[in-house]
């Protein structure tokens, strides 16, 4: 916007423009009047000449009229009255008488002369006339038709023009007066008439030229200038609507830029993050055909941009999945769906390998399909590692046979099948007799070689579809079902079982004779769920060891009468609170690097007086059934906080005790709410308190679990799995709940460093854990090949019989203090 330092003098192109105004119409005026007055005085001059001129002709004709008696009787003094007469006009400077002769008869003379010289005086007069302001008139003086002579009259000039410069002084004096009087009028009718609306519309077109579009041109006239600063309002208001409208539309195309820069940032970025992205990038045509890959295509397949453009996704077909599954990705795709799911695809190089897609329809502006983008990661190496982590949740690790979850799956779908199709289930519970012998001679590792000896023979006398597992242990479960016809089968298949145990093992050179005890239910008879048919069988296996071993029973209406002895259990529970009949013992666990201890275990024990010792396998089952799990678990809490007071817990470094919980907690009201308030008793004592859960509570995956381990989470409690590895863990549970801490169980630790499968399957639970910031905790560490073997790891914490087994507490504190930490 220009200011007015490009436009100096504006104020002095103003007064200029006064100025010229007032010098034309002054000059005009002068002209004007000028005239006026030449004009006026050539009149009043030539009225004054011809005045005096008819003055003079009157009387001079006059006295020629009256002379002519005179001169014919010569009468002088006559003549000189008249002459005298003439002499009193003061105007008159001479007058003579003269006769024919040209001689002066009587003269008025305003020197003295004689008569003989007044015609050379007249001469002489006449000839000076302008020398001496004289003008003459001669009248000729008739009697009849005879001339007698002429009147010669003089007149004065000088009054005359005496009179022309006084009257050429007043008019002068009169015509400035006028002039200066007409000039200011003028002036201030042109000053307030023109100058003013002139100063306004400067000013006006200043404001403008400054950028100011607000401020109206006030000038009320009906004439040019007024019609002129109509007109320039009226610009004004379109150069101000205008203005507006340039400076919105400058502002949105500004904005518009600005979206547009963002646009290309975004797209620029947008294309480098494609390019650039860890997962590959696909773009089809509506028809299939691949319009565009990323880097990462390349590298995950090995074909090359050039190879693959124009070409199908189904070039990539690893050829496993049946044909319904891509009829129904292109079904859900078609529809204008999102697809999500896993393809086994094929390596240029012929490696199958595995991917997660995300398949997606790009829509124009108007929403229709236009293409298709697949966004996809290679998933080969979690594939991998969920089979084996699958292999090592459903089947032992020692012996290849399924688990006790899968078994318990299994039973569960032969149960369903059998409601549909009817026929029966065996569940077929065999327990070794002699294990014990053998780890207590041997070790573990002998151990472990005859749990392997014993499934295979057991797996040879099943048939192929039927269910061989290890529960755990020296305990196996069969699974065999059948149809109504061949339920006598049972019998042989049970002595086949037994006797195939009766041959001699081999282990480490030395010949080991184990036996089997082995308790059958059957299905629909004993039960209709997995858990009742697995305690019946179980029951019946104890029946089988009491009358001698190396035989099995079937279940039976008099085995139920240890449902009594868990009435009695039950009752005793009841009770044993009050009785104060529980007491918590503490495992340690402890830091692997320095052997420092950083907290413990909880475990509870039940001395009862009338069954004695029971161990927690036995009443905290029926504690849950009974609904008393939760008054049990509140007097725990409560008892060891209470015993924690005591123990002078250095304050350098959080403690953490560890308690097991129920599953049957997470559905009851009140239990975040008591556990958090635990929580805070704790922090006062210095300790943190986590809770140790089973992977089958992950399994229901219901939303009130989730939610009571945020709660727990949130305040300040640790969530730890319990015994990992031996159920259904994947990573898909566990990225859903809030985890803090993974205990590897037993059973992995066992083998280790000498058995390579249990090396293998810790290491791959400590690479998982530390990448998913857990805390890992090793169970069942026994010797310090293994401490050092998981030290090695990663695993920072571990507890078992190498550090210590569980105590009471006057012996844990006397432990706490004898251990640095």
């Amino acid at each position: 916007m220009q200011n007015d330092s490009h436009y100096p003098n504006r104020k002095f192109s103003t007064s200029t423009l006064s100025l010229k105004f007032i010098a034309w119409i002054s000059s005009v005026l002068i002209l004007t009047l000028g005239a006026a007055a030449g004009y006026f005085t050539s009149n009043q001059q030539q009225l004054l000449a011809d005045s005096l001129k008819h003055k003079a002709e009157t009387l001079g004709n006059f006295v020629a009229l009256i002379s002519p008696d005179a001169i014919v009787s010569f009468d002088i003094s006559t003549l000189d009255k008249f002459v005298k007469q003439l002499s009193t006009d003061p105007d008159i400077k001479f007058s003579v008488i003269l006769n024919n002769e040209g001689k002066a008869l009587t003269t008025y003379l305003p020197e003295p002369l004689t008569l003989q010289q007044v015609n050379q005086w007249i001469s002489h007069t006449a000839n000076a006339g302008q020398k001496h302001r004289v003008s003459t008139l001669h009248f000729p003086i008739h009697h009849y038709q005879d001339k007698l002579g002429e009147v010669v009259i003089g007149f004065d000039t000088q009054q005359l023009q005496q009179l022309m410069r006084q009257s050429l002084t007043k008019q002068f004096v009169i015509y400035i007066a006028i002039i200066l009087f007409l000039s200011l009028i003028i002036f201030h009718i042109f000053r307030y008439s023109v100058m003013q609306p002139v100063r306004k519309l400067r000013e006006g077109a200043s404001r403008v030229a400054q950028g100011q579009f607000n401020h109206k041109i006030e000038i009320y006239s009906g004439d040019e200038l007024g019609e002129l600063a109509l007109c320039f309002n009226n610009m004004l208001q379109e150069i101000s609507a205008d203005r507006k409208k340039l400076l919105e539309t400058n502002m949105r195309l500004e904005d518009e830029v600005a979206l547009r820069k963002q646009a290309t940032d975004e797209l620029s970025k947008l294309s480098r993050a494609v390019e650039q992205s860890p997962a590959s990038v696909v773009i089809t045509d509506l028809e299939g055909n691949i319009e565009y890959v990323n880097p990462k295509f390349t590298e995950v397949t090995g074909y090359t941009s050039a190879e693959i453009l124009g070409k199908k996704p189904n070039l990539l077909k690893g050829g496993n999945a049946p044909k319904s599954f891509y009829r129904t990705m292109w079904n859900t795709l078609v529809s204008g769906d999102i697809w999500e799911g896993e393809f086994e695809n094929r390596r240029k190089n012929g490696e199958t390998y595995w991917e997660s897609a995300t398949i997606a329809p790009i829509k124009n502006a108007s929403g229709t399909v236009t293409h298709y983008l697949a966004v996809k990661e290679d998933i080969t190496e979690r594939k991998e590692f969920e089979k084996r982590l699958y292999e090592q949740a459903t089947h032992d690790a020692l012996t290849g046979l399924p688990n006790r979850n899968l078994v318990y799956d299994r039973l569960s779908q032969l149960i369903e099948q059998t409601k549909r199709n009817g026929g029966w289930v065996a569940v077929i519970y065999i327990d070794l007799d002699n294990f014990k012998m053998v780890n207590d001679t041997l070790g573990h590792a002998a151990g472990d070689k005859l749990l392997i000896a014993v499934a295979q023979r057991l797996r040879s006398i099943l048939r192929t579809q039927d269910t061989l597992g290890r529960l755990g242990g020296d305990e196996f479960l069969a699974l065999v079902n059948g149809t109504d016809e061949d339920i006598s089968h049972i019998n042989q298949i049970a002595s086949k079982l037994v006797k195939s145990l009766e041959s001699d093992f081999e282990i480490n050179d030395k010949l080991f004779v184990v036996t089997s005890s082995i308790g059958i239910a059957l299905h629909p008879n004993d039960g209709d769920n997995p858990e009742a048919l697995i305690r019946d069988a179980d029951l019946a296996m104890y029946h089988a060891k009491k009358r001698g071993r190396n035989n099995f029973y079937f279940y039976n209406a008099a085995i139920s009468r240890l449902s009594m002895e868990d009435m009695e259990l039950k009752s005793n529970l009841q009770r044993a609170i009050t009785r104060n009949e529980f007491y918590p013992v503490f495992q340690p666990m402890i830091r692997l690097i320095d052997n420092a201890i950083i907290g413990a275990e909880v475990l509870l024990r039940w001395e009862s007086r009338e069954q004695g010792n029971i161990p927690p396998i036995r009443f905290i089952p029926i504690a849950e059934e009974s609904g008393l799990i939760g008054n049990i678990a509140e007097w725990t809490f409560t008892d060891v906080l209470d015993k924690a007071r005591h123990w002078k817990i250095p304050a350098d470094e959080e403690f953490t005790l560890s308690f097991n919980i129920s599953p049957r907690h997470f559905h009851h009201e009140g239990f975040s709410s008591f556990i958090a308030s635990m929580a805070v008793r704790a922090r006062e004592q210095g300790i943190r308190l986590a809770l140790e859960i089973t992977e089958g509570l992950l399994l229901d995956n219901q939303p009130v679990v989730i939610e009571r381990m945020y709660e727990l989470q949130q305040a300040g409690i640790a969530i730890a799995i319990d015994d990992f590895g031996t159920g259904y863990s994947s990573l898909s549970y566990l990225k859903h709940y809030p985890i803090n801490q993974l205990k590897i169980d037993q059973t992995f630790i066992d083998g280790i460093p000498g058995d390579k499968n249990d090396c293998m399957l810790t290491e791959t639970i400590a690479l998982m854990g530390r990448k998913l910031g857990y805390r890992l905790v090793a169970e069942g560490i026994e010797t310090a090949d293994q401490a050092e073997f998981l030290r090695k790891l990663g695993v920072e914490y571990g507890q078992g019989y190498l550090f210590a087994k569980p105590m009471k507490d006057h012996d844990f504190v006397s432990f706490i203090h004898k251990l640095p930490g």
